[in-house]
């Protein structure tokens, strides 16, 4: 069961992938609500909320569903039968580079850019269209 939530070791077809993702989309917008309104109600009448009341939980909730993210994506790159920490490594490698080349050398932005999101629609792509491997 821990292996499962964890994802350690646990795999995910194509269906279980999106519907695991759904649910975590849906939570996530619930999560943000749900902070959102009691970021209102604790605030003191006659101010505003601002974003310094909501940074900690709002770092807090980033950094867990970030984690649920990937871990959804490294149990369903193990069902494909890749190696996660590479795949999911060399894309978060990419996105950092282009990040980097687009900042520190505006006028190739667009080249690094576009290759980044060939990337990003490449993964999508094999997340949700890949078929599971035998193994």
């Amino acid at each position: 069961m821990l292996d499962f939530i964890f994802g350690f070791n646990a795999r995910l077809g194509r269906l279980q992938y999106f519907l695991s993702n759904t649910a975590l989309v849906v939570l996530m917008i619930a999560v943000t609500l749900a902070i959102i309104a009691s970021g209102g109600i604790h605030v003191p009448k006659g101010s505003h909320l601002t974003w310094d009341m909501l940074s900690w939980p709002v770092a807090c909730v980033v950094l867990l569903f970030t984690g649920a993210s990937f871990m959804l994506q490294a149990m369903r790159l193990r069902d494909i039968g890749w190696d996660p920490v590479c795949v999911i490594g060399g894309w978060i490698a990419i996105v950092v580079i282009d990040r980097i080349v687009a900042t520190q050398v505006p006028a190739l932005s667009l080249v690094p850019a576009l290759l980044s999101w060939l990337v990003n629609l490449a993964m999508f792509c094999v997340l949700y269209f890949w078929p599971s491997s035998d193994a």
